[in-house]
């Protein structure tokens, strides 16, 4: 079985997988239902995942995730729809962030055990700024 390390932070994965290699950046969403009592509450997860392989040879993974409860439609759940409509902004920024620090990125993933505890961190190098009373835009850090 292949070695996994999850972290938290883009400083992180940039200290576990030095940028003479490629790296793989891949956004994905899926559908899921939360159960709170008796309530089953629908839910959808945007995850962007940024995946490379250490000196060690282990897979290094970093995930960032949003959660949007339904109804995500723009009446109902604004702020939610308006980062949602945000990560293919947020992973092109991300992808351009990398470029420019010596990274070759690549599209895909390395395929994971489904059972893996999921750790959730941040793409520091980006931040969702409140545009309005309901609504987001990104800008880069530093």
């Amino acid at each position: 079985m292949e070695r996994i390390v999850q972290v938290g932070s883009l400083v992180e994965f940039c200290a576990e997988v030095p940028a003479a290699g490629p790296v793989r950046l891949n956004l994905t969403e899926r559908i899921g239902v939360t159960e709170e009592g008796r309530l089953q509450i629908p839910h959808k997860n945007v995850e962007l995942s940024l995946q490379g392989i250490n000196a060690r040879d282990e897979i290094v993974w970093l995930m960032w995730s949003y959660r949007i409860d339904f109804p995500d439609d723009e009446f109902m759940n604004r702020k939610g729809h308006s980062v949602y409509q945000l990560t293919p902004d947020l992973k092109a920024m991300v992808a351009a962030w990398l470029t420019g620090h010596g990274y070759e990125v690549l599209s895909g993933q390395y395929a994971l055990p489904k059972d893996i505890p999921l750790l959730r961190g941040s793409f520091e190098c980006v931040r969702f700024i409140q545009d309005g009373d309901e609504g987001y835009r990104l800008e880069y850090v530093g």
